[in-house]
């Protein structure tokens, strides 16, 4: 669901000076459970967009990134 990206992608202007948005967080409300998931949109220098979702990593990447853990960390960082 690209809606909100939609909206971002023409510069804003704000107190003289013009804007366009570089990322977007989008939160995704489970139907059952009281909770939900959260994806980024990056824009990249071609003006394309990326979403970064880390449920949809590979196996062999994911694993590392995936813990229920409160706290979010890259390892090794």
């Amino acid at each position: 669901d690209l809606d909100g990206i939609k909206l971002m992608d023409n510069h804003k202007s704000f107190m003289g000076q013009s804007w366009r948005a570089v990322a977007m967080i989008k939160h995704i409300q489970h139907p059952i459970f009281n909770g939900g998931h959260y994806v980024c949109f990056t824009r990249e220098d071609d003006g394309h967009w990326r979403v970064h979702d880390d449920d949809a990593l590979p196996s062999s990447i994911g694993v590392r990134y995936r813990h229920r853990s409160t706290f979010r960390y890259a390892p090794g960082a």
